[in-house]
């Protein structure tokens, strides 16, 4: 077989022999960017500050975050590894050096760009449920020794998380259902029942509530 080689011999930018297209190797990855990426916002919850961008989850690690946004922003490079790091902060403006390394048209590349990102304040969705009274599980403390079993959850209730003295026992309630799935890992030595409810749609999305019966 022949191998396949530019109709032009000559780069048009550089005169060297043209590799790629009308490019040589070095003219072209000059010529052609690896990827881009735009300023962007990220928002700091003003009731538990916590960063979040849209409706992702929450976290208070501005690096963790950072990068899940750099990510979900970049352009062209979806096979490009990123590193980045806040160069100055000034106010609510931070700027930050994005660099990232991936290949075009097997070309090894690296590539550096500056953004700016914003920070602003919006309360975050869970906060907006914990206000709202807002609970996607229950487990219910029944049986002869809830006092027992209240003591063993209270230690580790996220934020968020309600107690009700009830007849015969107490309900705690939870903003999500993995946090109620974590909590319930500390009562294994009583009896577990797990049940659901349907208590309502969203978007044409079924609401189901988990409750867990603890004896």
């Amino acid at each position: 077989m022949h191998s396949v080689r530019s109709k032009y011999m000559f780069c048009i930018v550089c005169g060297r022999t043209a590799t790629k297209g009308t490019f040589c190797d070095a003219c072209f990855l000059k010529h052609h960017p690896l990827f881009s990426l735009e300023d962007f916002i990220i928002y700091a919850c003003g009731d538990c500050g916590a960063y979040h961008e849209g409706a992702a989850a929450k976290r208070t690690d501005i690096d963790d975050v950072l990068r899940t946004a750099i990510e979900k922003h970049l352009k062209e490079g979806n096979n490009v590894a990123i590193r980045f790091s806040i160069t100055k902060r000034q106010g609510t403006t931070l700027f930050v050096t994005v660099t990232g390394t991936g290949f075009l048209s097997g070309l090894r590349k690296t590539e550096t760009h500056a953004i700016k990102v914003r920070l602003k304040k919006r309360t975050c969705e869970r906060c907006i449920r914990i206000a709202g009274g807002y609970y996607e599980a229950v487990i219910q403390l029944r049986g002869n020794e809830p006092e027992k079993m209240l003591h063993k959850l209270e230690g580790s209730l996220p934020k968020g998380a309600r107690i009700e003295r009830i007849q015969g026992g107490y309900n705690v309630k939870f903003v999500a259902k993995n946090e109620a799935e974590r909590a319930i890992k500390g009562l294994k030595q009583y009896t577990i029942k797990r049940s659901f409810k349907l208590v309502g749609e969203k978007k044409g999305k079924s609401l189901i509530r988990n409750f867990y019966s603890v004896r």
